[in-house]
């Protein structure tokens, strides 16, 4: 399967989920609307972590909620991690486009592959079906390849 091009504007609006920076974002993924705030790694997998948690502790299970926590805490440093190793790969592979670019020569907007996000990640999340149903959810997780289109808000 050829490499899906990912929008390099959304890809950096995602990046800024990081710092708290970013509103709403609504995405169309093969025809079904999306809705909900980017949010980083940690704050996904902390989120999600602790909603499996409560779910398992409401039932008695305190210690392995408590381990299942932590487990989520440990996916998100190691998601951490991994996109600042991305991040580091991509300013490097820039570096060295623009030191090979010939004069007039344009650097190209499109993200390599081995250094491009593989997912978005929501909060607050509704998805619209395309029959007009609605699902609200806490977290959402989906292939930035896989979005067809986006617009900042709600729709």
């Amino acid at each position: 399967m050829p490499h899906a091009t990912i929008d390099w504007l959304l890809e950096e609006v995602l990046d800024m989920a990081a710092a708290g920076l970013v509103p709403a974002v609504t995405l169309l993924v093969g025809g079904t609307l999306v809705a909900g705030t980017p949010v980083s790694e940690m704050a996904y997998f902390e989120g999600v972590g602790a909603s499996l948690a409560e779910a398992l502790a409401a039932h008695g299970q305190a210690e392995t909620a408590d381990g299942l926590s932590e487990m989520y805490r440990e996916y998100g440093r190691a998601a951490e991690d991994d996109r600042k190793r991305r991040r580091d790969r991509a300013h490097t592979l820039a570096e060295r486009a623009r030191d090979d670019l010939h004069e007039g020569e344009a650097l190209s907007q499109e993200t390599p592959p081995e250094v491009a996000r593989v997912y978005v990640l929501l909060k607050d999340a509704t998805i619209h079906g395309p029959g007009g149903e609605r699902f609200e959810a806490p977290f959402w997780r989906g292939r930035l390849a896989e979005v067809d289109g986006w617009s900042f808000g709600r729709p």
